[in-house]
């Protein structure tokens, strides 16, 4: 099952902490506005930029997606239900909790733990009823090697972090039982004097090898490595608004060798990979009087594809030459997504 992926791919970025997003105090009195909100998207990460010495960040990212539809090379099939009735789906309701921490000399920390709710409607397909709790958190300590404010083209950054197994491992848990490492780089262009802004960031996230007893069957797994890469266009419209427009794509390679808990076999192959891209339309209202900010957004699908499947012959119903989706394999259509962040 490909579930835990998909509840990661929501939850980290590789990812993911809190961007630089401090609004300057001076934008009020601008003959223009400047932008001064952080990404909506739970996937985003920070871009290039930094924080000053002594700055502390804190944003709460959330995620709603009906996911009712089985993604097969970008076309969407319907994901029926082979033991009958309705057609199967899960619905999320994700959040993450971000923290972030200037360093001086170019450098924070920032910190992640995700934590959420996802239930299918076919428990049979999927690792139990539903899912839920805490997940695996992350600490990642990020450097901006060049800053436009200092003179150069753009802001240009990279970081390094840990994946720690905090989360649940029992059958209806968010963790894997997996430590693993993070690399990432990204840029941050602000043009426009500050009115505009484009950033763009990439992640690699190596899982290592664990346990988890919601995975039917077996007992331990390595844990396939990920890609993600996030980018946005931000334009600041008024003083207290700004709107732009970002894009989230994820990929997970195959999980590796699993251990059958009950034979012993060793299965070197998964065949559960998956990648999915979402793009969409963000409003964020920035409150610089509450040193806060309020994003909403929302991500329309621009393809996807779940190699995750089963057939009618394995399960013994339904028709025996079929392959229907699994509980780890559905997708949606849209999702909507919200963040808040304070600073101080």
């Amino acid at each position: 099952m490909r579930f835990k992926s998909l509840l990661l791919a929501c939850f980290m970025s590789a990812a993911l902490v809190v961007p630089a997003f401090a609004a300057d105090a001076s934008a009020e009195k601008a003959s223009h506005p400047t932008v001064g909100s952080p990404p909506v998207g739970m996937n985003f990460g920070v871009g290039g930029g930094t924080i000053p010495k002594g700055t502390g960040a804190v944003l709460i990212n959330y995620r709603f997606a009906d996911n009712d539809t089985w993604f097969r090379n970008g076309r969407d099939r319907t994901p029926s239900n082979p033991f009958g009735g309705s057609d199967q789906k899960s619905t999320q309701n994700l959040f993450a909790l971000k923290a972030r921490y200037g360093l001086g000399y170019g450098m924070d920390i920032r910190a992640l733990l995700p934590m959420g709710h996802t239930k299918f409607n076919e428990e049979r397909l999927a690792p139990a009823a539903s899912v839920h709790g805490c997940g695996d958190a992350l600490v990642i300590l990020h450097k901006a090697f060049t800053q436009q404010q200092e003179g150069a083209p753009i802001t240009f950054g990279g970081e390094v972090g840990i994946i720690i197994p905090t989360g649940s491992t029992n059958r209806d848990g968010l963790g894997t039982g997996a430590w693993g490492a993070i690399v990432g780089l990204g840029a941050t262009y602000v043009f426009d004097e500050g009115r505009q802004l484009a950033e763009i960031e990439g992640f690699y996230f190596y899982r290592g090898k664990g346990g988890n007893k919601s995975l039917k069957n077996y007992s331990y797994r390595d844990w396939g490595d990920y890609i993600w890469i996030n980018a946005r266009y931000v334009y600041a419209l008024t003083h207290w608004l700004d709107v732009g427009l970002e894009s989230q794509f994820v990929h997970y390679f195959q999980d590796k060798d699993t251990k059958q808990q009950v034979t012993g076999a060793n299965i070197s192959n998964m065949n559960n990979a998956y990648t999915a891209w979402f793009v969409g339309p963000t409003a964020t209202l920035k409150l610089p009087q509450w040193n806060s900010t309020f994003g909403v957004g929302v991500g329309i699908s621009v393809y996807q594809h779940y190699q995750d499947k089963i057939s009618g012959a394995a399960l013994g119903v339904g028709e025996p030459h079929k392959n229907y989706a699994t509980g780890g394999s559905l997708g949606a259509k849209w999702r909507i997504e919200a963040t808040y962040s304070f600073t101080f």
